[in-house]
Protein backbone atom coordinates (compact mmCIF):
# COMPACT_ATOMS: atom_id res chain seq x y z
CA UNK A 1 0.00 0.00 0.00
CA UNK A 2 0.90 3.80 -0.81
CA UNK A 3 1.48 5.49 2.33
CA UNK A 4 -1.66 7.82 3.11
CA UNK A 5 -3.42 7.14 -0.71
CA UNK A 6 -4.97 3.87 0.39
CA UNK A 7 -4.11 2.77 -3.10
CA UNK A 8 -2.63 -0.30 -3.80
CA UNK A 9 0.86 -0.39 -5.68
CA UNK A 10 -0.74 -2.32 -8.43
CA UNK A 11 -4.06 -0.18 -9.21
CA UNK A 12 -4.05 0.21 -12.81
CA UNK A 13 -3.84 4.13 -12.42
CA UNK A 14 0.10 4.09 -11.64
CA UNK A 15 2.13 1.61 -13.95
CA UNK A 16 4.94 0.10 -12.37
CA UNK A 17 8.45 1.52 -12.75
CA UNK A 18 9.19 -2.23 -13.98
CA UNK A 19 6.63 -1.58 -16.99
CA UNK A 20 7.86 2.25 -17.64
CA UNK A 21 11.42 0.99 -18.28
CA UNK A 22 10.28 -2.08 -20.13
CA UNK A 23 7.92 0.46 -22.39
CA UNK A 24 11.14 2.56 -22.91
CA UNK A 25 13.82 -0.35 -23.75
CA UNK A 26 11.36 -1.24 -26.53
CA UNK A 27 10.98 1.96 -27.77
CA UNK A 28 14.34 2.22 -28.19
CA UNK A 29 14.67 -0.64 -29.43
CA UNK A 30 12.30 -0.07 -31.88
CA UNK A 31 13.57 2.89 -33.14
CA UNK A 32 17.40 1.65 -33.32
CA UNK A 33 16.02 -1.11 -35.64
CA UNK A 34 14.45 1.52 -38.00
CA UNK A 35 17.47 3.91 -37.84
CA UNK A 36 19.48 0.85 -38.89
CA UNK A 37 17.16 -0.48 -41.35
CA UNK A 38 17.23 3.20 -43.02
CA UNK A 39 20.79 3.76 -42.70
CA UNK A 40 21.03 0.38 -44.95
CA UNK A 41 18.80 1.24 -47.15
CA UNK A 42 19.91 3.96 -48.03
CA UNK A 43 23.27 3.20 -48.31
CA UNK A 44 22.42 0.07 -50.38
CA UNK A 45 20.58 2.76 -52.79
CA UNK A 46 23.37 4.81 -53.06
CA UNK A 47 26.25 2.03 -53.78
CA UNK A 48 24.00 0.11 -56.28
CA UNK A 49 24.12 3.87 -58.17
CA UNK A 50 27.53 3.92 -57.92
CA UNK A 51 28.51 0.80 -58.80
CA UNK A 52 26.01 0.24 -61.71
CA UNK A 53 28.08 3.25 -63.47
CA UNK A 54 29.42 2.75 -67.27
CA UNK A 55 33.25 2.93 -66.03
CA UNK A 56 32.94 0.03 -62.76
CA UNK A 57 30.51 -2.47 -63.03
CA UNK A 58 27.63 -2.08 -65.50
CA UNK A 59 26.24 -5.54 -65.16
CA UNK A 60 22.48 -5.86 -63.26
CA UNK A 61 22.53 -9.23 -63.81
CA UNK A 62 26.23 -10.56 -62.98
CA UNK A 63 25.57 -7.75 -59.84
CA UNK A 64 22.33 -9.69 -58.54
CA UNK A 65 23.56 -12.83 -59.04
CA UNK A 66 26.65 -11.86 -56.58
CA UNK A 67 24.00 -10.28 -53.97
CA UNK A 68 21.76 -13.56 -53.91
CA UNK A 69 25.23 -16.01 -54.24
CA UNK A 70 25.93 -14.10 -50.78
CA UNK A 71 22.81 -13.74 -49.44
CA UNK A 72 22.81 -17.49 -49.28
CA UNK A 73 25.37 -18.64 -47.40
CA UNK A 74 24.89 -15.79 -45.50
CA UNK A 75 21.68 -17.70 -44.60
CA UNK A 76 22.84 -20.71 -44.06
CA UNK A 77 25.26 -19.34 -41.58
CA UNK A 78 22.82 -17.85 -39.71
CA UNK A 79 20.78 -20.54 -39.36
CA UNK A 80 23.83 -22.74 -38.76
CA UNK A 81 23.94 -20.36 -35.29
CA UNK A 82 22.01 -21.61 -32.68
CA UNK A 83 21.18 -18.51 -31.01
CA UNK A 84 20.05 -16.25 -34.82
CA UNK A 85 18.30 -19.70 -35.16
CA UNK A 86 15.78 -19.83 -33.10
CA UNK A 87 15.14 -16.27 -33.19
CA UNK A 88 15.34 -15.36 -37.03
CA UNK A 89 13.98 -18.60 -38.42
CA UNK A 90 10.38 -19.63 -36.89
CA UNK A 91 8.87 -21.41 -39.36
CA UNK A 92 11.82 -24.07 -41.41
CA UNK A 93 10.33 -26.99 -39.78
CA UNK A 94 6.94 -26.49 -41.43
CA UNK A 95 8.79 -25.84 -44.61
CA UNK A 96 10.81 -29.29 -44.80
CA UNK A 97 8.02 -30.84 -43.92
CA UNK A 98 5.81 -30.27 -47.17
CA UNK A 99 8.89 -29.82 -50.35
CA UNK A 100 6.44 -30.26 -53.57
CA UNK A 101 4.55 -27.12 -51.79
CA UNK A 102 7.50 -25.10 -50.53
CA UNK A 103 8.31 -25.55 -54.26
CA UNK A 104 5.22 -24.52 -55.77
CA UNK A 105 5.10 -21.34 -54.02
CA UNK A 106 8.59 -20.48 -53.81
CA UNK A 107 9.55 -20.82 -57.65
CA UNK A 108 7.44 -18.19 -58.95
CA UNK A 109 8.36 -15.57 -56.07
CA UNK A 110 12.04 -16.51 -56.82
CA UNK A 111 11.70 -15.61 -60.45
CA UNK A 112 9.72 -12.22 -59.74
CA UNK A 113 12.34 -11.98 -56.84
CA UNK A 114 14.95 -11.90 -59.55
CA UNK A 115 13.49 -9.73 -62.01
CA UNK A 116 13.14 -7.07 -59.35
CA UNK A 117 16.37 -7.18 -58.14
CA UNK A 118 17.78 -6.96 -62.13
CA UNK A 119 15.99 -4.66 -63.51
CA UNK A 120 15.85 -1.92 -60.45
CA UNK A 121 20.04 -2.25 -61.00
CA UNK A 122 19.64 -1.90 -64.77
CA UNK A 123 17.45 1.16 -63.78
CA UNK A 124 20.01 3.19 -62.40
CA UNK A 125 22.11 3.23 -65.31
CA UNK A 126 19.79 5.51 -66.74
CA UNK A 127 17.90 7.40 -63.67
CA UNK A 128 18.70 9.21 -60.89
CA UNK A 129 18.54 7.64 -57.50
CA UNK A 130 15.93 10.43 -56.36
CA UNK A 131 13.74 10.00 -59.43
CA UNK A 132 13.35 5.91 -59.02
CA UNK A 133 12.62 6.39 -54.98
CA UNK A 134 9.67 8.99 -56.75
CA UNK A 135 8.57 6.19 -59.07
CA UNK A 136 8.54 3.21 -56.34
CA UNK A 137 5.44 5.36 -54.29
CA UNK A 138 3.52 3.89 -57.26
CA UNK A 139 4.19 0.71 -55.58
CA UNK A 140 1.34 0.81 -53.07
CA UNK A 141 -1.29 1.86 -55.99
CA UNK A 142 -0.33 -1.31 -58.22
CA UNK A 143 -0.37 -3.47 -55.43
CA UNK A 144 -4.26 -2.64 -54.54
CA UNK A 145 -4.83 -2.85 -57.90
CA UNK A 146 -3.62 -6.15 -58.26
CA UNK A 147 -4.84 -7.83 -55.35
CA UNK A 148 -8.71 -6.37 -56.27
CA UNK A 149 -8.15 -8.38 -59.69
CA UNK A 150 -7.24 -11.41 -58.22
CA UNK A 151 -10.09 -10.87 -55.72
CA UNK A 152 -7.54 -10.93 -52.25
CA UNK A 153 -8.65 -7.19 -51.58
CA UNK A 154 -12.60 -6.12 -51.93
CA UNK A 155 -13.64 -2.21 -53.06
CA UNK A 156 -13.49 0.62 -51.11
CA UNK A 157 -14.03 4.01 -51.71
CA UNK A 158 -12.25 5.81 -49.26
CA UNK A 159 -8.78 3.79 -49.69
CA UNK A 160 -9.62 4.34 -53.37
CA UNK A 161 -9.76 7.58 -52.95
CA UNK A 162 -7.08 7.94 -51.06
CA UNK A 163 -4.54 5.83 -53.79
CA UNK A 164 -5.61 8.06 -56.48
CA UNK A 165 -4.66 10.68 -54.87
CA UNK A 166 -1.15 9.06 -54.44
CA UNK A 167 -1.15 8.54 -58.39
CA UNK A 168 -1.85 11.90 -58.88
CA UNK A 169 0.97 12.84 -56.38
CA UNK A 170 3.17 10.22 -58.23
CA UNK A 171 2.26 11.63 -61.98
CA UNK A 172 3.15 14.77 -60.53
CA UNK A 173 6.89 13.86 -59.15
CA UNK A 174 7.31 11.45 -62.72
CA UNK A 175 6.09 14.46 -64.59
CA UNK A 176 8.90 16.73 -62.81
CA UNK A 177 11.86 15.46 -63.58
CA UNK A 178 14.02 17.18 -65.65
CA UNK A 179 16.09 14.68 -66.97
CA UNK A 180 13.44 12.19 -67.92
CA UNK A 181 14.54 8.92 -70.07
CA UNK A 182 12.37 6.76 -71.24
CA UNK A 183 13.94 3.67 -71.58
CA UNK A 184 15.00 3.77 -67.87
CA UNK A 185 11.59 4.69 -66.92
CA UNK A 186 10.23 1.79 -68.61
CA UNK A 187 13.09 -0.78 -67.22
CA UNK A 188 12.17 0.64 -63.44
CA UNK A 189 8.46 0.13 -64.38
CA UNK A 190 8.96 -3.59 -64.90
CA UNK A 191 11.04 -3.82 -62.13
CA UNK A 192 8.22 -2.74 -59.88
CA UNK A 193 5.41 -4.72 -61.90
CA UNK A 194 7.91 -7.92 -60.58
CA UNK A 195 8.13 -6.36 -57.49
CA UNK A 196 4.21 -5.84 -56.92
CA UNK A 197 4.09 -9.72 -58.10
CA UNK A 198 6.98 -10.90 -55.65
CA UNK A 199 4.96 -8.71 -53.19
CA UNK A 200 1.42 -10.56 -53.79
CA UNK A 201 3.10 -13.92 -53.83
CA UNK A 202 4.97 -13.21 -50.73
CA UNK A 203 1.93 -12.06 -49.05
CA UNK A 204 -0.31 -15.41 -49.60
CA UNK A 205 3.32 -17.34 -48.57
CA UNK A 206 3.50 -15.58 -45.65
CA UNK A 207 -0.42 -16.13 -44.68
CA UNK A 208 -1.63 -18.65 -42.60
CA UNK A 209 -2.97 -20.39 -45.86
CA UNK A 210 0.46 -20.26 -47.44
CA UNK A 211 2.97 -21.35 -45.17
CA UNK A 212 2.91 -18.48 -42.39
CA UNK A 213 6.85 -18.07 -43.28
CA UNK A 214 8.32 -15.52 -40.91
CA UNK A 215 10.70 -13.18 -43.23
CA UNK A 216 14.22 -14.55 -43.01
CA UNK A 217 12.90 -18.08 -43.36
CA UNK A 218 11.66 -16.90 -46.79
CA UNK A 219 14.67 -15.32 -47.43
CA UNK A 220 16.43 -18.83 -46.33
CA UNK A 221 14.77 -20.83 -48.92
CA UNK A 222 14.28 -17.93 -51.96
CA UNK A 223 17.63 -16.64 -52.53
CA UNK A 224 19.29 -20.42 -53.73
CA UNK A 225 16.24 -20.37 -55.92
CA UNK A 226 17.19 -17.05 -56.94
CA UNK A 227 20.58 -17.64 -57.74
CA UNK A 228 19.46 -20.65 -59.78
CA UNK A 229 16.88 -18.29 -61.67
CA UNK A 230 20.11 -15.39 -61.77
CA UNK A 231 22.95 -17.99 -62.67
CA UNK A 232 20.66 -19.16 -66.20
CA UNK A 233 20.53 -15.35 -67.05
CA UNK A 234 24.25 -14.94 -66.36
CA UNK A 235 25.57 -18.03 -68.72
CA UNK A 236 23.54 -16.37 -71.07
CA UNK A 237 24.53 -12.86 -71.00
CA UNK A 238 28.01 -13.49 -69.56
CA UNK A 239 31.31 -11.73 -71.32
CA UNK A 240 34.97 -11.47 -71.00
CA UNK A 241 34.33 -7.53 -69.68
CA UNK A 242 32.56 -8.92 -66.16
CA UNK A 243 35.06 -11.08 -65.13
CA UNK A 244 37.88 -8.39 -65.46
CA UNK A 245 35.29 -5.83 -63.73
CA UNK A 246 34.88 -7.92 -60.79
CA UNK A 247 38.56 -8.72 -60.68
CA UNK A 248 39.37 -4.54 -60.50
CA UNK A 249 36.45 -3.79 -58.24
CA UNK A 250 36.11 -6.95 -56.27
CA UNK A 251 36.63 -5.19 -52.67
CA UNK A 252 33.23 -2.88 -53.31
CA UNK A 253 31.34 -5.66 -54.43
CA UNK A 254 31.97 -7.69 -51.29
CA UNK A 255 31.05 -4.72 -49.17
CA UNK A 256 28.05 -3.82 -51.00
CA UNK A 257 26.86 -7.71 -50.82
CA UNK A 258 27.36 -7.74 -47.30
CA UNK A 259 25.22 -4.46 -47.22
CA UNK A 260 22.37 -6.07 -49.02
CA UNK A 261 22.21 -9.32 -47.03
CA UNK A 262 22.36 -7.00 -43.69
CA UNK A 263 19.63 -5.16 -45.34
CA UNK A 264 17.61 -8.45 -45.45
CA UNK A 265 18.26 -9.49 -41.75
CA UNK A 266 17.27 -5.82 -41.09
CA UNK A 267 14.19 -5.54 -42.64
CA UNK A 268 13.18 -9.36 -40.87
CA UNK A 269 14.35 -7.60 -37.54
CA UNK A 270 11.82 -4.39 -38.14
CA UNK A 271 8.92 -6.88 -39.35
CA UNK A 272 9.86 -8.55 -35.67
CA UNK A 273 9.96 -5.29 -33.48
CA UNK A 274 7.49 -3.15 -35.20
CA UNK A 275 3.89 -4.04 -36.55
CA UNK A 276 3.43 -3.48 -39.69
CA UNK A 277 2.29 0.18 -39.88
CA UNK A 278 5.62 0.77 -38.27
CA UNK A 279 7.15 -0.82 -41.00
CA UNK A 280 5.44 1.34 -43.48
CA UNK A 281 5.72 4.42 -41.44
CA UNK A 282 9.91 3.71 -41.71
CA UNK A 283 9.53 2.76 -45.31
CA UNK A 284 8.01 6.48 -45.83
CA UNK A 285 10.85 7.95 -43.68
CA UNK A 286 13.36 5.93 -45.57
CA UNK A 287 11.98 7.42 -48.86
CA UNK A 288 11.88 11.01 -47.75
CA UNK A 289 15.68 11.09 -46.69
CA UNK A 290 17.02 9.01 -49.44
CA UNK A 291 15.59 12.15 -51.77
CA UNK A 292 16.45 14.85 -49.55
CA UNK A 293 19.97 13.45 -48.91
CA UNK A 294 20.53 13.02 -52.68
CA UNK A 295 19.44 16.50 -53.51
CA UNK A 296 21.34 18.06 -50.51
CA UNK A 297 24.76 16.71 -50.71
CA UNK A 298 24.79 14.84 -54.10
CA UNK A 299 23.63 17.87 -55.63
CA UNK A 300 20.38 16.57 -57.55
CA UNK A 301 18.78 19.03 -59.34
CA UNK A 302 14.52 18.19 -58.10
CA UNK A 303 11.64 20.80 -59.78
CA UNK A 304 8.97 22.31 -56.69
CA UNK A 305 6.77 20.24 -58.85
CA UNK A 306 8.37 17.20 -58.27
CA UNK A 307 8.70 17.70 -54.58
CA UNK A 308 5.10 18.81 -54.25
CA UNK A 309 3.93 15.41 -56.13
CA UNK A 310 6.08 13.32 -53.76
CA UNK A 311 4.80 15.42 -50.81
CA UNK A 312 1.70 14.68 -51.44
CA UNK A 313 2.38 10.69 -52.92
CA UNK A 314 4.23 9.64 -49.62
CA UNK A 315 1.13 11.53 -47.18
CA UNK A 316 -1.46 9.55 -49.73
CA UNK A 317 0.88 6.44 -48.48
CA UNK A 318 0.57 7.44 -44.68
CA UNK A 319 -3.43 8.04 -44.73
CA UNK A 320 -4.23 4.57 -46.69
CA UNK A 321 -1.45 2.73 -44.62
CA UNK A 322 -3.13 3.96 -41.39
CA UNK A 323 -7.15 2.96 -42.93
CA UNK A 324 -5.73 -0.14 -43.64
CA UNK A 325 -4.09 -0.90 -40.48
CA UNK A 326 -7.25 0.50 -39.05
CA UNK A 327 -9.67 -2.00 -40.52
CA UNK A 328 -7.57 -4.85 -40.20
CA UNK A 329 -7.56 -4.79 -36.52
CA UNK A 330 -11.20 -3.81 -36.32
CA UNK A 331 -11.53 -7.17 -38.38
CA UNK A 332 -9.25 -9.01 -36.22
CA UNK A 333 -10.71 -7.82 -32.71
CA UNK A 334 -14.19 -8.92 -34.28
CA UNK A 335 -13.37 -12.32 -34.99
CA UNK A 336 -11.81 -12.75 -31.55
CA UNK A 337 -15.07 -11.19 -30.46
CA UNK A 338 -16.62 -13.80 -31.99
CA UNK A 339 -14.55 -16.61 -31.46
CA UNK A 340 -15.12 -15.76 -27.64
CA UNK A 341 -18.61 -15.57 -27.85
CA UNK A 342 -18.70 -19.19 -29.20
Amino acid sequence: MVAGSGRDERSPLVAPAGFASGFSMDLVKAIACVLIYIALSASLINYNKWLMHHERFPFSIALTWCHMLSSSVCACLLYLIPYTSSRLFGRVRVVLDQPTKLLTRLIPLSIAFAGTVVLSNEAYRYCSVPFLQMCKELNVVMVYTVALVLGLEKFAAPQATILLVVLIGCTMAIHGEVKFIWFGFMVQMLSQFCEVTKITLQSILLSKSGFGLDPMTTVLFMCPLCLLTVSTMLAFTYHEGIGAAFLDLWPHLALNCVNAFMLNVSVAVVIKVCNGIGFVLAGILKDILIVSSAAVFFSAHLTAFQVTGFAIATAGILVHSVMKSASENAARAASEKGKTAV
